[in-house]
């Protein structure tokens, strides 16, 4: 699949400088240069994903819960299933839902700045990769949601769409525009 990206509007110029806004995604750009580079891609956000290396780290925490899981119920307790259950639902429920995606993505309610940290810190337990990334994934996916660009799209697979991408990071140079693209203000 070959890269499908909006282009900027015409009165947005596309030439490296101060920041400026792209009305067709009401995010910041902050280098417009980024437009060319995406234009010129023609490989899937799969493919570059691959092809920039796979994230130890995270595949390692995947492989190990799957591999907990597998052994739970050898060493089960009411006591353990209680604490998974808490653990679960404080990552998950508030560490994610309500930290990474509705407080830092979307801005939808404000907090102070300690309350910020430690949810985020929280949203870091998950294995879900640090607040930056996610932010810039899922502003990314509201922007290609199932096209071409998605980092997570379902056209790739159901286990690409389910929790295989977060194997395989963009890196370096990659990486910071990216980073820089989707959350210019982190």
């Amino acid at each position: 699949m070959a890269t499908d990206l909006r282009t900027p509007p015409s009165s947005t110029k596309l030439s490296p400088g101060p920041a400026q806004v792209d009305d067709t995604l009401d995010l910041e750009v902050a280098d417009a240069s980024l437009w060319q580079e995406d234009r010129a891609v023609a490989i899937s956000e799969r493919e570059r994903r691959i092809a920039s290396g796979p994230n130890y780290p995270v595949i390692f925490w995947l492989v190990l819960l799957h591999v907990g899981a597998l052994a739970a119920p050898f060493y089960f307790t009411w006591q353990g299933l209680a604490v998974g259950f808490v653990l679960y639902w404080l990552t998950g429920s508030i560490g994610v839902c309500l930290g990474y995606h509705r407080l830092l993505t979307h801005g939808a309610f404000q907090v102070h700045r300690p309350t910020r940290i430690l949810i985020a810190l929280i949203g870091g337990l998950s294995g879900e990769g640090s607040a930056i990334d996610w932010i810039a994934n899922h502003r990314k996916h509201h922007a290609h949601s199932d096209h071409e660009g998605d980092p997570h799209s379902p056209r790739d697979g159901s286990w690409w769409a389910h929790m295989f991408w977060l194997g395989w990071t963009i890196h370096g140079k990659e990486h910071a525009a990216h980073v820089q693209r989707w959350a210019p203000h982190l």
